[in-house]
């Protein structure tokens, strides 16, 4: 009988299944990895414009799942706000203009694109068309948005979105504390959920808690834009409190990226157009006093609803010392310094054609003057002016003047009433003047309608072919002073 050998294969080698299973394992898991890595970033990337699409890849993506929620949303208040309120449905009380507010609120924070007629897949997440003139379950629809956001919170723990959504079919049902915890767990979330940190700041308004409206204001006016017509009339109110205006002065004193925004704005919020100056007396202790454009928009602002006394005394508040010991009634008239750009110092409007400069004289380096100059062609002269604040009387405007200046017509210096009324004029300026030789002129400002008045050095143009002017001119030494009687 013939013994055989019976050879046992290496362990160590791979047996030939095993060499062939390995590879089809590899492959097949690489596929199954790329289908999850597709499906789950084209469904994000389809969730906003096209969330049923998303949720047929993916049918828990949770962006897709609130975009399908909030255009429900809006659906369901258009429709229950039509209803009338149950017997035992608390309705949430405004005051001070809130429902105004909220309403705006709910322009400026409302999602994109929520509204079922502009979204891609409008048809499938509305009524069909058998069902449009059926009144709407908005009972089934509040269900059903509930459903899609308690979904998206299932998945992603931390989305502030869906939390703002509870929050909204809570305020809907009238139940405020339930909508209170929901909407300061979304702020806490995220500060830039808007519609949370407005509510939030609304409330704390409604209930005097002066903190949290200063905290919710400068959160929502740091985040987002356009909030600042939503958030001024409130923050307006805090200003004009004695108990909160030190409170806004502190919060403004850190110089927060909104704060000239707001002081643009905050004059016209205001029921007292001096609080505002009261607000920047206070800011001028502080390490950020008001800037020069804070100010100027202040007294623009005041001068347009014709506040011209208050406007000259807060521009008066904020001249420097040694400016203070030198006004006169024509402030700056030896045009020794660059203009300010207020309205009671000198305003140089250029426009095309003319070059305005206060510069030092030829060979006077100390001495400085206004120098109008014209270039070829058809000039497009806005003039010079000044505010200033005369009571009634008579009169005189002189100075000085040197240069060339030729054309059909020539430069005039006017006062005028505010209302645009000529109180006096001087004769034309035109012609050679190569030495320095005076003008003057007098005027009467009458006992009423001419609170306040402008000086003017204009073009004295009526037509297209008077504007085709050349030369130069230098003004210099205008004084301005009442006619002894």
């Amino acid at each position: 009988m013939t013994s055989q050998t019976r050879i046992s294969p290496d362990p160590r080698l791979p047996s030939s299944n095993n060499g062939i299973l390995r590879p089809i394992a590899l492959v097949i898991l690489g596929i199954f990895l790329v289908w999850i890595i597709l499906t789950r970033s084209l469904a994000a990337s389809l969730a906003e414009n096209t969330p049923a699409t998303a949720l047929a890849l993916q049918p828990q993506e949770p962006r897709a799942l609130l975009r399908i929620a909030k255009t429900k949303l809006t659906e369901f208040l258009k429709t229950s706000s039509h209803e009338q309120p149950s017997a035992n449905q608390k309705v949430y009380p405004s005051t001070d203009g809130i429902t105004n507010l909220a309403r705006l609120a709910e322009k400026v924070f409302a999602p994109a694109n929520t509204d079922p007629a502009n979204t891609p897949e409008g048809p499938s997440l509305e009524a069909s068309d058998e069902r449009k003139d059926t009144p709407t379950d908005t009972s089934a629809l509040h269900n059903d948005i509930r459903m899609l956001a308690e979904q998206a919170i299932a998945v992603d723990p931390w989305n502030a979105d869906a939390l703002v959504i509870l929050g909204r079919l809570a305020e809907h049902d009238g139940d405020i504390q339930r909508t209170a915890d929901l909407m300061r767990a979304a702020a806490r979330l995220s500060i830039r959920e808007s519609y949370a940190v407005y509510w939030l700041l609304l409330m704390a308004q409604r209930n005097n808690d002066a903190a949290a409206v200063l905290r919710y204001s400068d959160t929502l006016l740091r985040t987002r834009g356009g909030s600042l017509p939503l958030v001024v009339p409130l923050l307006a109110q805090a200003v004009e409190k004695d108990q909160t205006a030190a409170d806004v002065t502190t919060l403004l004193a850190t110089d927060p990226p909104w704060r000239t925004s707001f002081l643009a704005t905050l004059p016209s919020a205001m029921t007292d157009a001096r609080t505002p100056l009261h607000l920047f007396q206070k800011l001028a202790g502080t390490a950020h006093p008001p800037t020069h454009f804070e100010i100027s928009r202040y007294i623009t602002f005041l001068i347009g609803k014709g506040f011209y006394e208050l406007a000259y005394y807060t521009w008066l508040q904020f001249q420097p010392p040694e400016q203070l010991a030198r006004i006169t009634a024509l402030h700056n008239p030896g045009f020794d310094a660059p203009p300010s750009g207020f309205p009671f110092d000198w305003t140089l409007s250029e426009g095309s054609g003319v070059t305005l400069e206060i510069r030092p004289l030829p060979g006077e380096s100390e001495r400085k003057a206004l120098f109008v100059e014209f270039t070829q062609g058809r000039a497009d002269f806005r003039g010079v002016s000044q505010t200033t604040l005369l009571g009634p009387g008579t009169y005189e405007l002189k100075g000085s003047l040197k240069g060339t200046v030729v054309g059909a017509r020539g430069l005039v210096w006017r006062t005028i009433c505010t209302d645009g009324a000529t109180l006096g004029q001087s004769a034309l300026l035109r012609g050679d003047f190569p030495q320095w030789r005076s003008f003057s002129f007098a005027f009467t400002v009458p006992e009423t309608g001419c609170r306040a008045q402008q000086v003017r050095l204009e073009l004295d143009a009526r037509s297209a072919s008077e504007r085709l002017v050349t030369g130069s001119m230098w003004f210099d030494d205008l004084e301005l002073r009442r006619s002894q009687p």
